[in-house]
């Protein structure tokens, strides 16, 4: 029988067990990686619950676990269920334009190109002399 945290060993390290940590039974990843290894072993990532006192400005927050996280260059902050973010996207009614980008336009020299033309349309409309159609060279 191989118990969860065995598959997560073997999953993410390939079997190595160089970090002591993993070997004491501690939580993974809860030393600094030392180097000395050949073998990398990824770590979890520490995630953090705050009360909703702590989290009354989350950027003082951030800076008060900021020593803890720094060995591991990343961990994941679960806000309280009564926390509203000051600033809110209303997913029903935001989009935004896409553009299609066609492959022969990423040389940046056919953008040029149609740069140059929108603005001679636009220019000798603006004359009073609209192209009808473009001018061959």
């Amino acid at each position: 029988c191989v118990s969860s945290s065995d598959r997560h060993k073997s999953a993410f390290s390939g079997g190595c067990t160089s970090d002591p940590a993993m070997e004491d039974g501690s939580a993974p990843g809860s030393t600094p990686p030392t180097g000395s290894s050949k073998c990398y072993e990824a770590r979890e990532a520490p995630v953090f619950r705050p009360t909703t006192k702590e989290f009354q400005h989350p950027a003082r927050y951030i800076e008060s676990i900021a020593e803890q996280v720094r060995p591991y260059g990343i961990c994941k902050i679960i806000p309280p269920a009564s926390w509203t973010p000051p600033f809110q996207i209303n997913r029903n009614t935001f989009t935004f334009r896409t553009r299609v980008q066609q492959v022969n336009y990423l040389d940046g020299q056919a953008r040029l190109r149609l740069m140059f033309v929108e603005n001679l349309c636009r220019f000798m409309s603006r004359r009073g002399t609209p192209l009808e159609r473009l001018p061959v060279v």
